[in-house]
């Protein structure tokens, strides 16, 4: 009886172990299938938006400077508008919406164009970067999307001369090393507080 209880016993050990490795194995093979279709995930991008000329590009915080501004100039609805005419809208672009656009930005900075690739939406960013590079061979100035939303793209170009009183001021330090210096501390006192000369 014992002889018999002990068979039984290693049997039913031997089963159970048969299974659960079983189980290891197909838990294994699951997690090795599962593992090739998972894509790791899509590096960050960098918010620098570059024209075709190499010695022009707009950093993240000048980008952030500038997408405040569109806010508030469309807010206060002070930033013009351009509309491409149908049969341009996926280019090429006539001399006079060129022309047109170019005469706003030198004015302005900020420029909403519409209607781009009106019958196709995915490639709104394409054909607004064609248009840029169209901006920069007519007007022979830095052009760059700002931003796209819809069918509408705000482009920005930044006005020549610092003197100008409208002009958008950016902090820029684009291939000029060690342009900015900061900004002498004033002396404080062992409570933090700022020693001031009587």
């Amino acid at each position: 009886h014992t002889s018999q209880l002990e068979y039984n016993f290693r049997v039913n050990f031997n089963q159970g172990t048969m299974f659960w490795s079983f189980m290891l194995l197909v838990f294994a093979s699951l997690a090795s299938i599962s593992s090739a279709f998972v894509t790791a995930p899509p590096p960050r991008r960098t918010c620098v938006l570059q024209s075709s000329a190499e010695d022009f590009a707009i950093t993240p915080k000048q980008v952030k400077v500038l997408r405040k501004e569109v806010t508030k100039r469309k807010a206060k609805k002070q930033i013009p508008t351009y509309s491409l005419q149908p049969e341009e809208t996926r280019g090429p672009f006539s001399d006079n919406s060129l022309s047109e656009i170019s005469q706003l930005l030198e004015k302005h900075e900020l420029v909403e164009v519409r209607a781009i690739s009106k019958d196709q939406q995915k490639t709104v960013r394409q054909v607004s970067e064609m248009l840029t590079l169209a901006l920069e061979i007519d007007s022979g100035k830095n052009v760059v999307v700002l931003t796209v939303k819809g069918f509408t793209a705000t482009l920005y170009s930044p006005m020549e001369g610092d003197d100008k009183p409208d002009k958008i001021k950016l902090r820029n330090s684009f291939n000029e090393k060690n342009k900015w210096t900061p900004k002498v501390k004033a002396p404080r006192d062992n409570r933090g507080r700022i020693i001031r000369e009587d």
